[in-house]
């Protein structure tokens, strides 16, 4: 084969690759989207059980991987999850992506006054045997409380300007 044949080949196959990451990429914006509006429609726990793949992984204890259903588990009934993904991307491949964004709980302390938390996240997606999306992982980290503003200082007197310097 000569070299511009290969190169040519090469080149096709990669913008190839490209186009599908993107095509990818926008599905996977689609369904975080969609996941986020079933969660807020059904529940969390609900939502989350339809979503994750079986098993998939957690970084809680005790166990690793969990079934869908026991990843329900772990969400009270009242609480409330919302988030809205900001960027994905996936693998050239089109099977493998991920997206993250932010995200806002809503819940109660154990002394029963409310509670709202935000953060960020990241799922990482993989498309199943029958074509769906399922996450395989989904971890998200609060973000630090915020700071209280500290008090306005008091407006500084004017400045008074200074004597001109001694000619020599």
């Amino acid at each position: 084969m000569r070299p511009w044949i290969v190169t040519g080949l090469a080149l096709v196959l990669l913008g190839v690759g490209t186009a599908r990451a993107e095509d990818t990429a926008a599905t996977l914006m689609r369904i975080d989207k969609e996941f986020s509006a079933t969660a807020e429609k059904v529940g969390v726990g609900r939502a989350f059980s339809m979503y994750a793949a079986n098993p998939t992984i957690r970084f809680s204890a005790p166990a690793v991987k969990v079934s869908p259903s026991e990843l329900a588990k772990e969400f009270p009934p009242d609480l409330r999850l919302s988030w809205s993904p900001e960027e994905a991307m996936a693998a050239a491949s089109g099977d493998l992506g991920f997206t993250w964004g932010r995200w806002t709980l809503h819940g109660k302390n154990k002394d029963g006054s409310p509670r709202e938390v935000h953060g960020k996240y990241v799922t990482i997606w993989k498309k199943q045997a029958d074509g769906t999306w399922k996450f395989v992982l989904d971890t998200g980290q609060p973000d630090p409380a915020p700071v209280p503003a500290t008090p306005a200082l008091p407006a500084a007197a004017p400045a008074t300007p200074l004597p001109p310097a001694p000619k020599p």
